[in-house]
């Protein structure tokens, strides 16, 4: 869990959006994003977006690799 989205969910309850820019797939180099953590992982975590931008766009096959992370976001 990244404790700063965690704290911020805490402080603003479900008032705000909380989007978590640059999170990976497992697998994939942390060195090459934002957060070293899954999209489920940040939505734990207490975000409420996703930005999951070169995962999808630099990757050989994008509608394959927007369909892995909807099905880790959906558990």
């Amino acid at each position: 869990m990244h404790w700063s989205t965690w704290r911020r969910r805490r402080q603003h309850q479900a008032r705000t959006s909380i989007v978590t820019p640059g999170v990976k797939l497992s697998g994939e180099s942390p060195a090459e994003h934002a957060r070293p953590e899954t999209p489920r992982a940040a939505i734990t975590a207490g975000a409420s977006h996703v930005v999951v931008g070169r995962t999808v766009t630099r990757a050989a096959d994008p509608a394959a690799a927007f369909r892995r992370v909807r099905a880790g976001l959906m558990g």
